[in-house]
């Protein structure tokens, strides 16, 4: 029998659970919905060990704890919620290294992650609109291309779209007002903005898009910030690009 404490990460909820070492994370997931209520799918939350790298579980009194329920996660939570300590659902709880029988009253040996969304900002080549994308953080770079696929209906693999983190000179996000960005609208790639495309910042398929540091803004005096410039296939951008021209003279 496994005996544990989780955290829920949105309403700060912390609460004690028993289960059988021969059931699997899946089972788990099963039965905390059953518990806690929850509407989402099993698929729209996470569970991760609450335990750092020296074998020390997240203790109740951390001063961070409090900070889950208003849904922040603060660095050092944030720092357990890696691939080595996320519970895939498959496996078999025998496998992990949760408490069997009587518990440390200040121990927390996991943590309950709902979906943790943000507001990414693309400018698309040749798209007249800055395309804002609300997606899970913990999302791959690979999902985020299938979303803006699935948002623009474009008509060829997302594999074909190459994303660049777009920062000038890899340090402050790119503003709507830049003038690159108006040429980016129209299809054409500026100096500017063609410096910011390179490999370096090329955003790979495998790569969690946590780990770009993501930052919401409201506008201010100079413009939104722009967090991804997304770059067509040549076949494509020649024609988002010609329809650019076309709706831009339409309007003069």
């Amino acid at each position: 029998m496994k005996a544990f404490k989780c955290a829920v990460i949105g309403n700060g909820d912390v609460f004690g659970y028993a289960i059988e070492s021969n059931q699997r994370v899946t089972d788990l997931k099963i039965a905390i919905k059953k518990y806690m209520g929850f509407k989402c799918d099993l698929h729209e939350f996470t569970l991760f060990l609450a335990q750092s790298s020296d074998g020390n579980w997240l203790k109740a009194t951390d001063p961070d704890v409090p900070m889950l329920k208003a849904g922040k996660i603060p660095r050092r939570i944030k720092q357990l919620m890696t691939q080595d300590n996320k519970m895939e659902e498959g496996a078999l709880l025998s496998t992990f290294n949760l408490p069997e029988g009587k518990l440390n009253v200040g121990d927390i040996h996991m943590l309950v992650a709902g979906a943790h969304r943000v507001k990414i900002l693309c400018a698309i080549v040749g798209i007249d609109d800055i395309v804002p994308m609300k997606i899970d953080e913990r999302d791959c770079v690979v999902h985020l291309k299938q979303a803006i696929m699935k948002c623009m209906e474009f008509r060829f693999h997302w594999s074909e779209l190459k994303l660049y983190v777009a920062k000038v000179n890899g340090a402050y996000w790119l503003r709507s007002d830049n003038p690159g960005v108006a040429k980016l609208k129209a299809g054409m790639i500026s100096s500017e903005i063609k410096r910011m495309m390179t490999d370096v910042a090329e955003m790979k398929g495998e790569y969690e898009l946590s780990e770009f540091h993501f930052t919401d803004d409201d506008e201010g005096p100079s413009g939104r910030q722009i967090h991804v410039i997304v770059d067509l296939p040549a076949h494509a951008k020649a024609y988002y690009a010609r329809n650019a021209r076309n709706a831009r003279y339409a309007r003069t």
